[in-house]
Formats: C-alpha cells, sequence, structure tokens
C-alpha cells in the first residue's frame, strides 16, 4: 500500500501520482479495471480538452478572476475555476453532483484525447496554453480538434476532495495498471518542462513515473517540450553571455532519474524499484536526454534564423549563431550546422558586423568544422580571416585570438607538421596566461592537444603532464559533462594504458562513454572512434561479451552517421 495520497502540496502535483482516480458511485471504492476499454466507457474516462478552449475561454475565466498582473499556478485555480465549473453539474461516471471539468464544459470544446499532457501543477496557467497552442502551430494541428488530457481539468477534483478527507490509500500497482491503460488509449504524451536549464519536471519522482512508462509502452509517441518564452530566454542568454554551450550539457548531464523526489518516501522507492527492475535507469535517463536535446536543437536554431531573418543586428548576433552552429556540430548535425554558420556569415557581411569579434568568432567556428569534414584550405581559409580581423579590431591577444591560434595549430599537425604545430600552440597558450583563460575549457583543451602533440614528439612524460594538467581544470572546473569532458577522460585512460594499466584505461574509457551516451553526442565520428578503442581493449582484456556489446553499439553509431 502506498502513503497517504493526497498529502504532496499541491505544486508537485503530476497526472499520476495524485489525482488519477475515478471513485465509485458511494465515493468510497478506488474502480479500476485492468483492461483499457473497461477503464473508458463510453470513451468518457479519456475525454480531453481542446486546446482552442484552453487558449480562449479557460485562459479568459483565468483572466477574469485572477487578473493579469501576475502568472497563475494550476493549484491555485483548483478552488476558484476547476471545481466550481462543475460544481452544480451531474457527473457522467457516478450520477451524483460534482463533476470534472472537461464534464461541465460544452460538448464543442471536448472529445476523445489525442494527448495526454504530463505536466506539474506548479507550471502556470500561461505556460501550459502558450506551450499547447505553439505545439499545435509546429506541428499542423487544428486547436479545436486537438484534444489534451489533464488530470486538473479531466479528473473528478469533488471526489478526489472526498478521498483526501476519508484518507484513502491504494495499491501503487492500481495506479500503474490504471496509467498504463490510459496511456494506451490515448496513444501520445507530451511532457511540458521549464525552465530550459534546470526542468523542475525531472525532480518529481511522478513525473519521471510517467515519462518512464510513455517510454516503455509499445506504439507510443512522446514528446518533450516547453513553454515558447524558454526558447527565447535560452536564445537570450546566449546572447548576453550568461548562457553557454555547457549549460545545455549540465541540463543533460543532470537527468538522473533516480534522484527524484517525491514527498511520500514509499512512492519514490515503488517507482524507482519498477524503473530498476524493468528497462533501468540508464534506458529512461538516455530517452529522456535524447527528447531534451531535440527540443534545445530545435529551439536553437529556430531562434538563430529568427534573428538573422530580423536583419542580424541584435546584440552579439554572428557570436550567438555561432555558438548554437556549435551545438549542431556537437550533437553530429553538421549540414544543418553548416548552413546556419553560411547564413550567418553571408548576413554579417551585409550589415557589416563581420568586421567584430563576433564576426570573426563565426568565421572561426565555421573553419572548426571544415576542419573536423577534413576540408583543411577552408578550414585555414576561415581562421586566416579571423585572425586578420582580430588584430583589426585589437582583440588578437585574446582567448578568441587562441582559440584561433590552436585550430591553426591543429591543421598543421593534421599535415603532419608536429613541430610547427607545437609552436603555434606555444603562443596560443600565452595568450591564455595573458589573459588569465588558461585554467578554462578551451585552456584545458589546449594543454590536452599540446600533451598529444609533445607525446607525437617522443616527449611521453612531458605530454602526459599537459594532459594531467588539463584533466585536473575540467575536474575543478566541473566540466566533465560535456564532449570535451569525455575526450579528456580518453586522452587520460591512453595515458594509463600505454604505462600497462589496462584497468585505469578501461575506466576512463568506458567512462567517456558514459558521458557522450548521457549528453547525447555519441552519435558522431569521435563518440564511434571512442567505443572502437574501448571494444578493443576490453577484448584485449578477454572480455569479449562486453567487447561485442560495445562493437555493436559502435556499428549502430556508425549507421546513423
Amino acid at each position: 500500500m502506498m502513503g497517504n495520497l493526497y498529502s504532496a502540496p499541491s505544486a508537485d502535483i503530476c497526472n499520476t501520482g495524485r489525482s488519477l482516480f475515478q471513485w465509485g458511485k458511494k465515493g468510497s471504492i478506488f474502480e479500476v479495471a485492468s483492461d483499457a476499454n473497461q477503464l473508458d466507457v463510453d470513451g468518457q474516462l479519456n475525454l480531453g480538452v481542446s486546446v482552442y478552449h484552453l487558449s480562449t475561454t479557460f485562459a479568459d475565466k483565468v483572466s477574469e478572476v485572477h487578473g493579469n498582473s501576475n502568472p497563475v499556478k494550476i493549484y491555485e485555480i483548483l478552488d476558484t475555476i476547476i471545481c466550481p465549473t462543475g460544481e452544480q453539474v451531474e457527473c457522467s461516471r457516478d450520477g451524483r453532483i460534482g463533476a470534472a471539468y472537461v464534464d461541465a464544459i460544452g460538448d464543442e470544446d471536448t472529445g476523445p484525447a489525442t494527448h495526454m499532457l504530463s505536466y506539474t501543477w506548479g507550471y502556470t496557467v500561461q505556460s501550459i496554453v502558450s506551450s499547447l497552442s505553439k505545439y499545435c502551430q509546429d506541428n499542423d494541428l487544428d486547436p479545436k480538434k486537438t484534444y489534451f488530457w489533464m488530470c486538473c481539468l479531466c479528473v473528478n477534483q469533488h471526489r478526489v476532495n472526498e478521498a483526501r478527507e476519508a484518507n484513502i490509500t491504494v495499491p501503487f500497482q492500481t495506479f500503474k495498471s490504471t496509467f498504463e491503460g490510459r496511456v494506451r488509449k490515448i496513444g501520445h504524451v507530451v511532457a511540458l518542462m521549464a525552465p530550459w536549464d534546470g526542468p523542475r519536471y525531472l525532480n518529481r519522482v511522478w513525473c519521471v513515473f510517467e515519462m518512464s512508462q510513455a517510454l516503455q509502452v509499445p506504439g507510443i509517441e512522446l514528446d518533450i517540450i516547453m513553454p515558447p518564452e524558454e526558447k527565447e530566454a535560452f536564445g537570450k542568454a546566449l546572447e548576453d553571455g550568461t548562457g553557454e554551450l555547457e549549460d545545455v550539457y549540465n541540463v543533460l548531464w543532470s537527468v538522473s532519474i533516480e534522484n527524484a523526489e517525491a514527498t511520500v518516501e514509499e512512492d519514490r522507492k515503488n517507482i524507482l524499484t519498477l524503473i530498476e527492475n524493468g528497462p533501468g535507469f540508464h534506458v529512461i535517463n538516455t530517452g529522456v536526454s535524447k527528447r531534451i536535446m531535440t527540443w534545445f536543437l530545435s529551439s536553437a536554431e529556430d531562434y538563430a534564423y529568427e534573428i538573422l531573418n530580423q536583419g542580424g543586428m541584435s546584440p552579439h548576433c554572428p557570436r550567438v549563431v555561432a555558438k548554437i552552429g556549435d551545438l549542431l556540430m556537437e550533437a553530429n548535425e553538421r549540414k544543418r550546422a553548416l548552413d546556419l554558420f553560411n547564413e550567418g556569415v553571408r548576413v554579417a557581411r551585409s550589415n557589416e558586423t563581420i568586421s567584430t569579434n563576433d564576426g570573426g568568432y563565426i568565421l572561426l567556428i565555421r573553419g572548426v568544422l571544415h576542419r573536423w569534414e577534413g576540408n583543411l584550405s577552408l578550414a585555414l581559409e576561415n581562421f586566416e580571416e579571423c585572425r586578420k580581423i582580430l588584430k583589426e579590431v585589437k582583440c588578437w591577444k585574446t582567448a578568441d585570438g587562441s582559440t584561433c591560434l590552436r585550430q591553426m595549430a591543429l591543421v598543421k599537425e593534421m599535415n603532419g607538421d608536429l613541430k610547427g604545430s607545437i609552436k603555434i600552440m606555444q603562443e596560443s597558450k600565452a595568450f591564455r596566461e595573458e589573459t588569465n583563460t588558461l585554467n578554462q575549457q578551451q585552456g584545458a583543451n589546449l594543454l590536452k592537444q599540446m600533451g598529444h602533440i609533445y607525446k607525437k614528439l617522443g616527449k611521453e612524460d612531458k605530454g602526459e603532464k599537459y594532459i594531467m594538467n588539463a584533466f585536473r581544470i575540467f575536474q575543478d572546473n566541473d566540466l566533465m559533462g560535456t564532449s570535451d569532458g569525455a575526450n579528456i577522460h580518453f586522452a587520460v585512460g591512453t595515458c594509463k594504458l600505454e604505462k600497462g594499466d589496462e584497468d585505469g584505461a578501461v575506466e576512463h574509457y568506458q567512462r567517456a562513454v558514459e558521458i557522450r551516451e548521457k549528453i547525447q553526442t555519441i552519435r558522431s565520428p569521435q563518440g564511434a572512434s571512442q567505443l572502437d578503442s574501448l571494444a578493443k581493449l576490453l577484448r584485449k582484456m578477454g572480455k569479449n561479451a562486453d567487447a561485442l556489446l560495445i562493437e555493436d553499439r559502435a556499428t549502430n553509431v556508425r549507421e546513423t552517421l
């Protein structure tokens, strides 16, 4: 048995955990059937509210009752709008007075649910309405014919209140079967998350339960969305410098459903045990991260084109576009990244912002993409123009200038000129020492690359020292949950392997792969290469079964490239 189902603060309520119930005619017995069709008598239990109704009549009522000065959270309208709407209406399910909101409004505003909304009652009405309206717009859905099942509106809250007063509890398996039946019947779950840099949704175990069920039930579609204002906030953060790519990776890195919380500890234990004994935490975490990354990519790309279409005169536009293109690159969306870079450079040339340090930066990052693609001449062309611009605007001896030098040095390395490469990197290092940026992520990347080259030049001890210094910078700055963090783990693993420490090497190789899987950058040439190295080492250690699994994963990754 579970604890008191209604003891949680209203802001924590999700679809399942506190109100996924339909009560018998006496209001005292929890009626649930294992068969989804039995649950859906005449389609009533899965009746949804149209997005059109939510964005018009419902939103207008909230404004009328609560005003427009402050956002209103769902739990704040329970006693002012939701319950009063059905207070004098006969419930179609039990024949008693007091009906769910969905049963108390006009038939033209309701229909068999096409989607289930997974959310928390701590979200505002405004963010929910704007999110669902944008969802319809983005997916070419008619708001009048798109019906969302929402627990606050589609469960009879009068019966929920009666149950709370009676202190009634129900078995966890009852919840599971009820929710699974509803998910199967509706077939499409939309999870709403906010804010972009730390979705509260992921901290609530009942929300995690809904997400895990949507991921496990065959044939169920799952979308993760965020309010339109979150896309704007994300873009503005990139503009004003308060947001970086590391923030995206931090969100993905923080997806750990095993750490989700619940007001009732028994709820948490039951849900986590269910997941652990089923697909496992890793599978669910990865599935959630993948969908969050999809949101970041599409939202960021949309934002970039919006500011470019407006003339590209917003603050630091070329740099913002470069950052977003860099995010696309890391996710192995290289064609999309190149198209964005090219449009960004075109606009910057037309409005002359190319002749700024931000203009130089977009050329620099476009050059990195060309280098990744093996087009060294085009890469060098972009790096040279970046250097020229940075010198003209007196921003050469800066962090950007250091990065430009490092990229030019990498081209020399790829052309076999190791001595020329290390010479340029030494100059790059001097820039970072002068600007106190050596102990940052790009400074650590520079040290790591210098370590590789020193090792190639036969200076193994010096090379390892540089790599370990880079590793410490990543640790000290909490930067391991990034693609560069995966790469530094891999570099340290290689150092250990060269010294005969196979156990130490495999530990770091596995960590590199785990990081890439969690932040959704495993689907890349680097990801495939690191999987290959891990599999090869496991074979060498006689762990053939483990090696085979990794080899299969590498093959799957390559098939997507």
